[in-house]
C-alpha cells in the first residue's frame, strides 16, 4: 500500500510542477494606449516584475511615473492598482485605478476601472502588447 501511496504523491506533484511551468510569465516591459474622452489617445509603459511570487512594478504615461500597488498574479491574471495625487490650482484629489487582465502570451488583455471627474464608475477595456 505504501508503494501506491508514494507513486500517486509522485504524480500529483509532478503534475503540480508541471503547470507551474506552463504558467505565463508577466515579467517585461508592455505597451499600450488609451483613449480619452475626448477622444485622444496616449501611450503608457508598463513594467512588470514576477519574483519570489510577488508582482511589482511601475506605470508610466503623461500623467508621470507611479508604483503599481496590491499587485497579485495567479492563473495568468494579473491584477494592481494605480494612486495619483494630482493639484491642481486651489484643490487636490486622488485618483485611484484598478487595472485586471488575462495573460495570454505577449498579450494582456482586461479591464480598467476609475471613476470620471463626475466621480461616476468607469470601465475601459485595455490590451497591453509586450515590448519586443
Amino acid at each position: 500500500m505504501k508503494p501506491l501511496r508514494l507513486l500517486t504523491t509522485t504524480i500529483v506533484a509532478s503534475f503540480a510542477l508541471a503547470l507551474t511551468a506552463l504558467a505565463g510569465d508577466p515579467t517585461g516591459t508592455w505597451k499600450f494606449q488609451m483613449q480619452g474622452p475626448k477622444g485622444g489617445t496616449s501611450e503608457s509603459t508598463l513594467i512588470l516584475a514576477w519574483t519570489n511570487n510577488q508582482l511589482t512594478g511601475t506605470i508610466d504615461n503623461r500623467a508621470g511615473k507611479a508604483e503599481i500597488r496590491d499587485a497579485a498574479f495567479a492563473n495568468d491574471q494579473v491584477t494592481f492598482t494605480v494612486v495619483r495625487e494630482f493639484k491642481r490650482r486651489l484643490r487636490s484629489f486622488t485618483l485611484q485605478t484598478h487595472y485586471q487582465g488575462r495573460l495570454e502570451g505577449d498579450t494582456i488583455k482586461g479591464t480598467i476601472e476609475t471613476t470620471g471627474r463626475d466621480k461616476k464608475p468607469v470601465s475601459l477595456p485595455w490590451e497591453a502588447q509586450r515590448a519586443k
